[in-house]
């Protein structure tokens, strides 16, 4: 089979894909990623073949609509989701003839996706070939879908269609224990954390004695804004009171200008996190779904400080559990942040819990056993040969 799968426009859309990318590529398939050209160090990064779309600025697409008109920003949960629905929709016709023209060359049998990139169902209902939703947070947004719907009324039109149709498959990540119950076309998928590669040194993987906390507010973080490099300089601040080893998992621009606090053993720059976060004791980060998933399929207790509605929205699954604690906006004091951080390390219950979490993931389907459900999708895509071994058959 040939297996166009699409990526971007941020790291978090890029590293859950690629161990299913990795996997279908072991099983003989053809597979290539396409996305917006800021992707391609992380997908050249993990070995994998990338096929650059024009540069595709996700803030822009956000914030301005098809005319080029500024749009208003929202108020609420409600708006704030149509207002991202509507620029992830911006983001896929932007996109679509782009794929299309690769598409018509390379001939993909099959098309995946993640809950953001609603290109693919429109590329797959152009091909007449399934499609494939893998899930990167452990919940769903039907709100944000239906806006993206509404803002693609126009190429869904030109395809004869009023709405996105669902996926062939969805590949649901999330873990029984926070799902929100067996639905109809989902398929359980362990998550396999990935960062991107990078040298290990010694210390990444070696203890001090002391616990080991790792701080990160993701790999997009900008100065002036909530959840920002101020927000992470003061939370480092806030944390250099543990007696605890802090790790801040940043990226190298935004490393060299941080202010640091002189507290011994504090170290700041790009992290191989899928590495690192098994090592720690406990993870203060902003709620992104990669980094959520790398401390669940860790046994990782989190402490989740929100600051972007969608990441709200994932953090409040965890909240009722003890494999976390979570701040939203408001609630993210200095003295409630050092509270949190010291229950995580001081508890065991909260490990416990986080271990639990961690074998649930362990036994759902790996990414191998899920090639098997994609490989169905395409009638004849795969014989056995008189070797035993797979043979495409096109």
């Amino acid at each position: 089979m040939r297996i166009l799968i699409l990526t971007g426009p941020t790291l978090g859309l890029v590293f859950p894909l690629v161990p299913l990318t990795w996997a279908l590529r072991a099983a003989g398939h053809e597979v290539a990623l396409a996305g917006p050209e800021n992707a391609a160090p992380a997908v050249s990064g993990a070995g994998l073949p990338f096929v650059a779309l024009p540069p595709q600025d996700i803030t822009d697409l956000v914030r301005f609509d098809r005319n080029g008109e500024q749009i208003a920003f929202p108020h609420g949960e409600e708006e704030t989701l149509s207002f991202m629905g509507h620029g992830f929709g911006r983001l896929a016709a932007f996109s679509i003839g782009g794929l299309n023209a690769f598409a018509a060359r390379w001939q993909p049998d099959l098309v995946v996706g993640t809950t953001y990139h609603f290109a693919a169902p429109l590329l797959a209902m152009r091909l007449g070939v399934p499609w494939v939703n893998q899930a990167v947070e452990v919940t769903s947004l039907p709100l944000l879908d239906r806006a993206a719907a509404e803002e693609l009324a126009p190429e869904l039109a030109a395809l004869g269609r009023t709405e996105l149709p669902e996926p062939d498959l969805y590949l649901d990540t999330c873990p029984p224990s926070l799902s929100e119950g067996p639905v109809p076309g989902r398929s359980p998928a362990r998550y396999v954390p990935f960062n991107t590669t990078a040298p290990l040194e010694p210390w990444m993987t070696e203890r001090s004695g002391k616990p080991r906390v790792c701080v990160t507010l993701g790999s997009r973080i900008t100065r002036g804004k909530p959840g920002g490099v101020g927000t992470l300089e003061d939370l480092i601040d806030t944390l250099s009171d543990l007696d605890a080893e802090i790790l801040v998992a940043v990226n190298k621009e935004k490393a060299a200008d941080l202010r640091l606090p002189a507290v011994r053993g504090l170290r700041a720059g790009w992290l191989p996190l899928d590495s690192v976060v098994p090592t720690c004791d406990a993870v203060v980060h902003h709620g992104g779904g990669n980094t959520m998933y790398s401390c669940l399929a860790s046994g990782v207790p989190q402490l989740v400080l929100p600051y972007m509605l969608n990441n709200r929205i994932a953090a409040r699954r965890l909240a009722g559990t003890a494999a976390a604690e979570v701040l939203e906006p408001g609630e993210d004091s200095a003295e409630n942040i050092l509270a949190a951080c010291r229950e995580l390390l001081d508890n065991p219950a909260h490990r416990a819990r986080a271990g639990a979490m961690h074998a649930e993931i362990a036994a759902m389907p790996s990414p191998a056993a899920n090639v098997r459900l994609l490989e169905k999708l395409v009638p004849g895509g795969i014989t056995p040969t008189a070797t035993g071994g797979l043979h495409v058959v096109r």
